[in-house]
């Protein structure tokens, strides 16, 4: 069996695969009080619904690269003031040598222009702490006018990891309670969520071997969208991550909610790799492409 040292390579393998479905950023229509929506207004509703469900994921993305760059691993050397660039933005790390725990800031100053065509600004601040068995990290985000395409971002967000080298496997769980993303224009999503990925790995006894990679995904959200009207998008089957397709998920649904309108079912299809996912409301179809 693989010591955890071979954790931190099937991580960087993992983070270099795409994130969540991309989605057009339609306007949220408000639903009618008498009539029942189109079928155009439910499907501009649940795409307002994975815009939500991009940027939970985008943050997760970021707190896993944070985790796994060194400083806050459990079993890994930390660095005092270590500043590294990342992809887009800047990380600050000023944790404990021996420990890991401390603080970790991830900067956009101004404003940067990330790969994935969203301009972000501001800080994230992950405070970090560090279970006394030495297995087990957790990172509480503090947003400093942190924005992403001119949307800020406000709320009680925690990351928590555990490692069982036993059975050669990582549990994260994402938790954000009292979020609120504020558009340019005033109008404001809010809501609460939580997910679990378990993540496992077998990196075989030689570098012949190919490795062995599982990521599952559970969990959810709930909340009011800008209209102030209930809505919720829960994986109802969990979401499967291919390491070796170039987009990411590749099975597994989530089923959105919103009040006023139809139920929408969102399908990462059955395991095979491609870059389109399904959205299926009342019936009707439309197929959305993910990032690469």
């Amino acid at each position: 069996m693989k010591k955890s040292k071979y954790y931190i390579p099937a991580i960087a393998l993992l983070l270099g695969i795409g994130t969540l479905s991309s989605c057009n950023k339609d306007k949220e229509v408000s639903p009618a009080n008498t009539t029942k929506p189109t079928s155009e207004q439910n499907f501009t509703t649940a795409k307002a619904t994975l815009e939500v469900i991009e940027e939970l994921q985008n943050l997760n993305d970021l707190a896993m690269t944070v985790s796994m760059d060194g400083s806050a691993s459990p079993q890994a050397t930390g660095r005092i003031a270590a500043i590294k660039e990342l992809p887009c933005g800047t990380v600050n790390h000023q944790v404990n040598e021996e420990t890991g725990a401390g603080t970790i800031t991830v900067d956009y100053g101004s404003g940067q222009r990330c790969a994935d065509d969203v301009l972000r600004k501001g800080k994230i601040i992950f405070t970090v702490t560090v279970s006394a068995e030495g297995n087990g990290v957790q990172m509480n985000a503090e947003f400093v006018g942190y924005e992403a395409n001119s949307k800020k971002l406000d709320g009680h967000y925690t990351v928590g990891i555990t490692i069982n080298d036993a059975v050669n496997s990582m549990i994260y769980t994402y938790d954000f309670k009292n979020a609120v993303l504020t558009y340019a224009d005033g109008s404001k999503i809010s809501w609460n969520s939580n997910y679990v990925i378990n993540f496992g790995y077998d990196m075989g006894e030689t570098e012949n071997d190919t490795p062995i990679i599982t990521w599952e995904m559970t969990g959810g959200i709930t909340g009011l969208n800008r209209q102030g009207k209930a809505f919720s998008a829960q994986i109802t089957s969990p979401l499967s991550l291919d390491v070796y397709c170039a987009y990411g998920i590749t099975k597994g649904t989530y089923l959105l909610t919103a009040e006023g309108y139809s139920e929408a079912v969102y399908d990462f299809g059955n395991g095979q790799c491609d870059n389109l996912a399904t959205l299926t409301i009342d019936g009707k179809s439309e197929q959305i492409p993910m990032h690469q």
